[in-house]
């Protein structure tokens, strides 16, 4: 079986896949396509930038580097991925980001980590207060709408997955006192280790898109 997993920065990303591949039979395929394969740094900054706070993402080049895009901007961009997974016959597309991207038109069965990480949050936290780290400081006013329209009050920590780990552990620090019911980790950028070191500090549930991703992808498996 073929599966494809489409980022909106750099493919490949084997800072992602490879966890998510630990929960999936050998004989899956994985075929990668990012948004800005054929594009260099320079040229996102050219013409990809954010033109506001509400539209900012932050993702990944292939060299590990993180740059910020507007969500809007890179839409088509990652709608041509999903039209090149699509020709080579993958069963199911994973969209490796916790952005929105409501423009997007699969013809296969697509899974948006967003939509699922969201949903998991809000049934689980039952419209209590929960801490969510974001990449960019700048991402506080979006973040603060997307869970208030799920019924979720937040407090937010600002850490990039993308940097160093003192950031992380800095913004758990901060989060630690404060009274949520979990913490969510609101970007695919971060992993198991960074998740054990924020519930090592804080000592409360921490919650991580690629992880609920990996598991309901096994479940269709």
């Amino acid at each position: 079986m073929r599966i494809g997993m489409v980022t909106p920065g750099q493919s490949p990303r084997d800072d992602i896949v490879p966890e998510i591949r630990n929960y999936l039979h050998e004989r899956v395929e994985i075929l990668e396509a990012g948004a800005l394969d054929d594009i260099s740094e320079e040229e996102v900054a050219q013409r990809l930038s954010p033109e506001s706070d509400s539209d900012l993402l932050v993702t990944r080049m292939r060299d590990g580097r993180s740059v910020t895009v507007s969500e809007s901007k890179i839409a088509p961009l990652v709608q041509h991925c999903l039209e090149k997974l699509e020709s080579k016959d993958v069963t199911i597309i994973l969209l490796l980001c916790t952005g929105n991207f409501p423009t997007l038109r699969p013809e296969r069965l697509l899974i948006k980590a967003g939509d699922l990480f969201t949903g998991v949050v809000r049934n689980v936290a039952h419209g209590g207060r929960i801490g969510v780290m974001i990449p960019n400081a700048a991402q506080a006013a979006r973040a603060q709408e997307k869970w208030a329209t799920v019924g979720l009050e937040i407090k937010v920590g600002e850490a990039s997955p993308y940097q160093s780990v003192e950031a992380i552990e800095i913004a758990a620090e901060r989060l630690r006192d404060e009274e949520l019911n979990l913490i969510a980790l609101d970007c695919l950028g971060y992993n198991e280790r960074m998740k054990e070191l924020v519930r090592n500090i804080t000592n409360k549930p921490v919650v991580l898109p690629r992880s609920i991703l990996a598991r309901v992808l096994q479940e269709l498996l």
